[in-house]
């Protein structure tokens, strides 16, 4: 019996290759949405920081110079929040970009690892029947010695 040989081999190999490159990739997006998170989280802080302080400021009376330069801090806070909301906002859409190509690449490979199962059981069920097929050539070939042994041809009857 020959050996069993998938024809789609490089094949499958190249789709597991894709996953994990889509798994990878995937993975590097989720830490670049983290850290888009954490600098979002951290401009928030300091807006509100500043806003705090603003409100300190007006509440004690401090001096207009002293106002108007933690309103440009706050501005200036703002505009940085702005953008790290932004950047989080694009680091989701490519994140969920990743995602479905770690889907598609996760059902290609699948689809021809299913491929290659039905292959191997149509071998191995061509095996069996190939074996079987011999064991009765065998079985067959012995059969007549057998049947001629057990009707008593040739047989000597000897008294006790």
């Amino acid at each position: 019996m020959k050996l069993f040989r998938f024809t789609l081999n490089a094949v499958q190999t190249l789709r597991c290759r894709r996953e994990s490159v889509a798994l990878e990739e995937y993975a590097a997006a989720i830490r670049r949405q983290r850290e888009a998170f954490d600098e979002m989280s951290a401009a928030q802080q300091r807006l509100d920081e500043g806003w705090t302080m603003r409100e300190r400021y007006l509440h004690e009376g401090a001096a207009g110079a002293d106002v108007k330069r933690n309103e440009d801090y706050c501005a200036a806070m703002e505009l940085e929040f702005r953008q790290a909301e932004l950047k989080l906002r694009q680091s989701e859409q490519r994140t969920a970009e990743k995602w479905t190509q770690l889907v598609k690449a996760r059902q290609d490979r699948e689809s021809i690892e299913k491929l290659y199962e039905r292959h191997r059981l149509r071998y191995e069920a061509e095996c069996k029947r190939e074996e079987q097929r011999f064991l009765d050539e065998i079985a067959n070939r012995r059969l007549p010695e057998y049947a001629s042994m057990n009707t008593g041809a040739g047989m000597v009857e000897v008294e006790l």
